[in-house]
């Protein structure tokens, strides 16, 4: 009996991560195209700046529109937190400081 709460207790608690870096890396997309829109596109063709939930909806749109089938891979690599963290949480925020030294020579 306690081993079966163990095993629904991680399901459970890794379902939760999942869903909290989902709604996070979301969030975190959402800002960074905010301000590369404000910084790049505005600028040059006049439309309105962006919220962060406008922002969000349009990545989810254009995700949605351009998602392509993964073919599997002979083997499976699992993804550590690490790599999950530096490639989905920091990956958007390199790409923001990228863009804000863009602005620079702009």
């Amino acid at each position: 009996m306690v081993f079966l709460f163990g095993v629904v207790f991680g399901v459970v608690m890794t379902s939760l991560i999942i869903v909290v870096l989902t709604f996070l890396h979301a969030v975190i997309n959402g800002f960074v195209i905010k301000y590369l829109w404000t910084w790049f596109i505005v600028p040059v063709t006049g439309f309105h700046e962006l919220t962060i939930p406008m922002a969000i909806g349009m990545a989810m749109v254009v995700s949605f529109l351009t998602k392509h089938q993964q073919v599997e891979p002979k083997e499976k690599k699992e993804v550590t937190i690490g790599e999950f963290i530096g490639r989905e949480i920091m990956g958007p925020f390199l790409v923001l400081l990228l863009g804000y030294v863009i602005t620079l020579f702009i």
